[in-house]
């Protein structure tokens, strides 16, 4: 999921991503204010080698795009954002946070697609059970045009 984002938008700056589970559970119970989650919720996002609890497995990073977080910095509503990924990612769930519109962007077998936030509207904003709405395109459609991995049949 990170090559179209390269591609379309540019450089992205990757916050965080793969921690070991003694890493992470350090920044979850020593260090504050790290706030990383407690293991068992990691396994199968920025813990990648160990199945969640449901036993699948998945990924997470945590990054921002240069390119947008200008935008948002002048003013630009991250959910525009949003839902260009909606319509372009498959991914499992965008959880955005409030500097530079940064977001984790996880990927898991069987997934949920959702999208969360820490900006305000906070909380839920689409899901399967919350669809978005169907003039989401128009948010951004100044955007660069979506440029795909083209991979060989």
């Amino acid at each position: 999921m990170l090559d179209p984002l390269v591609e379309t938008f540019g450089p992205i700056d990757i916050r965080s991503a793969y921690r070991a589970p003694e890493l992470n559970h350090f920044g979850a119970s020593s260090v504050r204010p790290q706030k990383c989650a407690a293991n068992p919720k990691n396994y199968a996002g920025h813990i990648w080698d160990r199945r969640d609890a449901k036993g699948r497995m998945g990924a997470c990073t945590s990054l921002s795009i240069p390119w947008f977080a200008r935008r948002y910095a002048e003013g630009r509503d991250w959910r525009d954002l949003a839902w260009w990924l909606w319509d372009h990612l498959d991914f499992h769930e965008v959880y955005f946070f409030p500097k530079t519109a940064a977001f984790n962007l996880t990927w898991r077998e069987a997934p949920r697609k959702r999208i969360l936030s820490y900006i305000r509207p906070k909380g839920l904003l689409a899901s399967a059970r919350h669809p978005p709405p169907p003039d989401r395109a128009e948010r951004y459609a100044d955007f660069p045009p979506f440029r795909a991995i083209k991979y060989p049949d």
